[in-house]
């Protein structure tokens, strides 16, 4: 009886310890404060009046609580951290657990509001960079974001993470390539135009749920 009676409250510390360090369902990172505090302040207060919100700096992050995260918030991001998502770049361990998320198609929100604001000469070839960046982002399924909107952009990762919506990239494509098989779209999935060029490019077969080809 005793043996039962502790086995119980062993099952019962550790339920209570799991669900006190259960990941938030919105991780945001802060790796630069913006001149802006006050309105940063106050667009993160706005977030937390609808999600669960834990923020970070990049010194506090954990890239494997990162990883597990339901949605990741890069609430004040660096222009390294644009490159590095737009350019596939895993040399260190946070853009090495943001890559994997962008692999497993887990959500990202970036918010481009805190992104070098200029233009003009040298300053406008930045910008253009910039917006490169971005745009690749937004094809790779990030979804690129202001502070203004950042509620309804962390809004929309979570639903499309609960209605298991599938982001088609041009590497599942190469990939399906090699192994001579069908690219298959299920309802909910979203093939991205580069994906769809790369399908038309090689070949390779892209069929809807339900038989019918794309192509």
């Amino acid at each position: 009886m005793r043996d039962h009676i502790e086995a119980i409250v062993r099952e019962t510390v550790r339920d209570f310890l799991q669900n006190e360090m259960k990941t938030p369902s919105v991780f945001a990172l802060i790796e630069q404060f913006p001149r802006a505090g006050p309105a940063f302040s106050a667009h993160l207060k706005k977030l937390r009046e609808t999600h669960e919100l834990q923020t970070f700096t990049a010194q506090e992050a954990d890239p494997d609580a990162m990883l597990k995260a339901p949605v990741v918030y890069l609430a004040a991001p660096k222009l390294g951290t644009a490159a590095r998502l737009a350019l596939s770049m895993d040399d260190n361990p946070l853009s090495e657990a943001l890559i994997q998320r962008q692999l497993e198609n887990r959500p990202i929100v970036f918010n481009r509001s805190f992104l070098p604001q200029s233009s003009g000469g040298r300053a406008g070839k930045i910008d253009e960079k910039i917006t490169r960046y971005l745009h690749t982002m937004q094809q790779e399924g990030i979804l690129v974001t202001t502070s203004a909107l950042a509620p309804e952009a962390v809004t929309s990762a979570k639903k499309r993470l609960e209605e298991g919506r599938r982001l088609i990239r041009e590497a599942d494509v190469e990939r399906a390539y090699e192994l001579q098989e069908t690219v298959n779209v299920y309802a909910g999935d979203v093939l991205s135009p580069l994906a769809a060029d790369r399908a038309r490019e090689l070949g390779v077969t892209v069929q809807r749920k339900g038989g019918n080809e794309v192509w």
